[in-house]
């Protein structure tokens, strides 16, 4: 005798405004703010260092930071050591513009987004600064395909620590 199941796997998100699949680098308006940062773990301390950054930000829409993880952090890091500001900031600008228009990508880099919908953010009436996510908060977790960002989770972050922390755990495998 066979018995089979029919499991229905439970929905992403329950949230209209966050879409399954999305393009952030598609509107080039709504990105802004690149620079090489670090990512931090808030237990261990450990540092992933001179990751390239940048924030999405569409009022309407919502805000995001897109972090892209090297594939091989050590060396990564190590491809710094000895370099001016001055270099990096050159580095930093390649970088930041090969990302964008694709011609760098997922050969080297996770390239994942934290974002937040614009009802989860923080007022702030003076639009030529970011905005911010408040908290607590629902980060939608989003990794880059091609030209496609595909939402892998969503985690409710009660502080600027843990947001920290996600972006961490996220560069590391663990969600």
């Amino acid at each position: 005798m066979l018995i089979t199941f029919h499991i229905e796997s439970p929905s992403i998100t329950t949230n209209p405004h966050v879409a399954i699949n999305r393009d952030f680098f598609k509107d080039s308006k709504f990105v802004h703010t690149a620079w090489l940062g670090f990512l931090q773990s808030k237990d261990t301390k450990r540092v992933i260092s001179n990751v390239p950054m940048f924030i999405y930000e569409n009022k309407a829409e919502g805000y995001g930071k897109i972090v892209c993880v090297p594939k091989a952090p050590d060396n990564w890091t190590a491809k710094f050591k000895g370099k001016t500001k001055v270099e990096k900031i050159s580095i930093g600008k390649t970088l930041t513009q090969g990302i964008l228009n694709n011609s760098i990508g997922e050969k080297d880099f996770n390239i994942y987004s934290f974002f937040t919908n614009a009802d989860d953010l923080l007022a702030n009436p003076d639009f030529s600064k970011p905005s911010t996510p408040k908290f607590p908060s629902t980060v939608y977790i989003y990794i880059k395909a091609g030209t496609k960002w595909n939402i892998i989770a969503q985690k409710l972050i009660k502080n600027l620590a843990e947001y920290s922390d996600l972006q961490f755990r996220t560069a590391n495998g663990v969600i």
